[in-house]
């Protein structure tokens, strides 16, 4: 079928062929999925420790973030940049909790965000306006 000439095609064969091309395209980018799920995963699969767990991270930027690690039954807070991990501070279990307790913030959300810019963007026009 793909290998005639393109006057000898139907209209038959031609849409055929176009579905065919659209499956085999939906099969390309479903397998593509899969693949990048799998590689993702694992970079987070076990490698076999009991012992060593990454509790939380926070990205600072570009390659540093800070990275809260539990070391049997000690917590370990370590920087990590592109060249080097700095021993930051230990934690115990206590300290964890009392963090956890304490944390009573909230992120606003984002209806407040975009009230707060609406408002700004109405007042900077109507300033724009008044002038005029």
């Amino acid at each position: 079928m793909l290998l005639l000439s393109a006057n000898s095609w139907t209209t038959a064969e031609m849409i055929a062929q176009l579905f065919f091309i659209l499956i085999v395209l939906i099969g390309v980018i479903i397998l593509a999925v899969f693949v990048t799920r799998f590689v993702a995963g694992a970079k987070y699969m076990r490698r076999g420790s009991n012992n060593l767990k990454l509790m939380d991270s926070i990205g600072l930027g570009f390659q540093n973030g800070i990275h809260l690690v539990k070391a049997g039954k000690k917590y370990v807070l370590l920087g990590i940049t592109k060249d080097r991990i700095t021993f930051l501070c230990e934690l115990s279990e206590a300290d964890i909790e009392n963090i956890e307790q304490d944390s009573g913030y909230e992120l606003p959300s984002f209806d407040n965000y975009l009230s707060r810019i609406l408002k700004k963007k109405n007042d900077i026009d109507s300033d724009s306006n008044s002038d005029s």
